[in-house]
């Protein structure tokens, strides 16, 4: 739920095919839009591509968040970019005003977010060049925001330089194996059709350089609806759903207000709730979590009017997934996390990366201590040894995880956790041993599930029970 959205109205096209193997048929977040710019378009780049005699090249990545992470290189600079089919331009996120020295003839450009009244400066700087494995853009547009607007790192609490969308998507077909944590670039003209009855070929949209997919959704008031959304691999949830008189929680359905996430126009909630069922073209999800986003905060996504909400990482990631941008087309293939259950958050708590601390750890180590040779029974001389334990210490710098959210009414908000608490330990262990999320997925977990957690108010420590409870 990290990723950029600028949104310019372009012609598409659908298609539909079935691919067929012997005799059977064989998607962080912020949204931005970006005022003043409207005559630049990206057809005009030639985009990355592939050296002369090399047709594919291999990208390991990092799944934070189930958010794809790539090592990319910028001007010779070796970076993390989130990969996001919703973002239409690549976007740096700049900690250091000395390093927009490195972008020759940048320009100010005015960005908004989802639920943002007033802008923020950026920047535009050309001709930068990028490499991503083997693959390289030597002509680059790209959009600086400041990390002060946007603090990523602490949001995901590990490094991230920037975001990266249609570029990378182009010219090339992408095969996505979330399994293995790798992406295969393909020229478009020696990529073979998988012939394989475990892939599904499903038709996709390309609006304004970003990716839609039909889907069907039956709502819990037993509703079913046609919808059009967003293939959005930089938003970690499973589905958000715009709501409106006809898309929203049924009467008496039970919902909680729920943080989603962070962009540069601040927090950003929405109704968590269930769906019965999602239908996405012949697979079938049942009982996804959803968010349903009010009408005032996506005010300004909604100039894109074809558009019912975004269909999230949750989701893809339970697929391996090839995109053929050319083709307007993607190829689906379960994989073996195509099962597991929906979660959501039952503690109401969310943390975020707030640092270092210099931490101490203790080492015991026994030493023997030399005696002088004594008598025994049988007359032989032996020699006696004793023993005395040296403590040691060794310092290394650990991160520390503190209270961004608390969801009002939820087990964290019943106990007492308040925003800004520093988190020490949860069920006795040290929180600085786990990443953001490993100690953030405990919050996830069985419905009367009891974590102790240990934390720091204003310097002074205390402990809290929490019960994880299901809501729905």
């Amino acid at each position: 739920m990290l990723a950029g959205r600028l949104f310019f109205p372009l012609p598409f096209r659908m298609r539909r095919k079935r691919i067929f193997s012997h005799s059977k048929a064989v998607r962080f977040l912020l949204s931005l839009i970006l005022f003043g710019i409207i005559s630049f378009c990206s057809y005009a780049q030639n985009g990355f591509y592939l050296p002369e005699g090399v047709s594919k090249c291999k990208i390991h990545f990092k799944l934070v968040n189930d958010l794809i992470v790539l090592p990319v290189e910028l001007n010779g600079i070796q970076m993390s970019f989130i990969l996001d089919t919703g973002s239409r331009h690549t976007l740096l996120f700049s900690s250091d005003k000395n390093n927009e020295s490195l972008f020759k003839n940048a320009r100010k450009i005015k960005l908004f977010g989802v639920g943002m009244d007033a802008y923020i400066e950026g920047l535009e700087a050309k001709g930068i060049r990028m490499r991503i494995g083997k693959a390289v853009n030597p002509d680059m547009s790209v959009y600086i925001i400041s990390s002060d607007s946007f603090d990523i790192v602490r949001l995901l609490g590990t490094d991230i330089h920037g975001i990266i969308g249609y570029d990378f998507f182009q010219n090339f077909i992408v095969d996505i194996n979330y399994n293995r944590r790798v992406i295969r670039l393909i020229r478009p003209e020696k990529y073979k059709i998988p012939c394989s009855g475990k892939y599904v070929e499903v038709p996709i949209r390309l609006r304004s350089n970003k990716p839609f997919v039909q889907a069907t959704i039956q709502q819990e008031s037993g509703t079913t609806l046609p919808v059009n959304m967003l293939i959005d691999t930089g938003n970690s949830d499973a589905l958000w759903l715009f709501e409106d008189a006809r898309v929203k929680p049924g009467k008496d359905q039970k919902y909680f207000e729920d943080y989603l996430g962070t962009g540069i126009s601040g927090q950003i909630t929405g109704k968590k709730t269930r769906l019965k069922r999602l239908n996405l073209d012949e697979f079938v999800f049942s009982s996804p979590t959803v968010s349903y986003l009010d009408s005032t905060m996506t005010r300004k996504v909604r100039l894109d009017s074809i558009r019912n909400g975004s269909i999230g990482a949750e989701i893809w990631k339970r697929f391996r997934v090839v995109f053929d941008y050319p083709e307007r087309k993607i190829f689906l293939k379960k994989n073996k996390s195509f099962k597991e259950e929906f979660r959501y958050n039952r503690a109401g708590i969310h943390l975020i990366y707030a640092g270092k601390t210099v931490v101490a750890e203790q080492h015991i180590k026994p030493v023997a201590i030399a005696a002088d040779p004594v008598s025994v029974s049988d007359g032989v001389n032996a020699s006696a040894s004793s023993y005395h334990f040296k403590v040691e210490y060794s310092y290394k710098l650990e991160p520390v995880y503190m209270v961004y959210y608390v969801r009002p009414g939820s087990p964290a908000d019943s106990a007492g956790i308040l925003k800004g608490d520093i988190i020490v330990s949860v069920n006795h262990h040290p929180a600085y041993r786990y990443s953001l999320r490993e100690i953030n997925n405990f919050f996830y977990g069985k419905d009367g599930k009891k974590l102790k957690i240990t934390l720091i108010r204003k310097g002074k420590k205390f402990s809290r029970t929490l019960v994880l409870s299901r809501l729905f």
